[in-house]
């Protein structure tokens, strides 16, 4: 069973970041992956360093999106996303300093919910503004 399974429900139906957010459940699934296979360091630390230069790219590429439609929940929105890409460098920075004392269930965990909820919620509340509805 996949660990973080991609449904319709997180579709914005904007293409570009459709995608985008399909990439991000593929890298948070081939860490799963990794991680539950006892994959070597290498490979997970791998992982996670395309899992951030994919956020560093996603996000403002969102951003952008909201931007140009005048998304009133902007500047919130962007507050989210730095929070979580620190909380990402942390866990990476953990892994970089001992990669044993890495709490993986923590990581998986953290990185499931966030994406799932901030999609389901914030990224829904932009939609009306992506579509000229408001």
């Amino acid at each position: 069973m996949t660990f973080l399974p991609w449904s319709e429900d997180y579709k914005v139906n904007i293409r570009v970041i459709d995608n985008e957010h399909r990439a991000l459940f593929d890298l948070v699934n081939a860490l799963h992956l990794e991680i539950s296979q006892g994959k070597g360091e290498r490979v997970v630390g791998s992982t996670l360093s395309a899992l951030i230069r994919h956020i560093e790219e996603h996000f403002p590429n969102e951003e952008k999106y909201m931007e140009q439609c005048g998304f009133p929940g902007l500047r919130h929105h962007v507050s989210e996303h730095e929070r979580f890409a620190q909380t990402v460098r942390r866990f990476k920075q953990q892994f970089d300093d001992n990669p044993d004392r890495l709490n993986t269930d923590s990581l998986l965990n953290t990185l499931k919910n966030w994406i799932t909820g901030h999609i389901l919620k914030s990224d829904r509340e932009m939609i009306p503004y992506l579509r000229g509805e408001k």
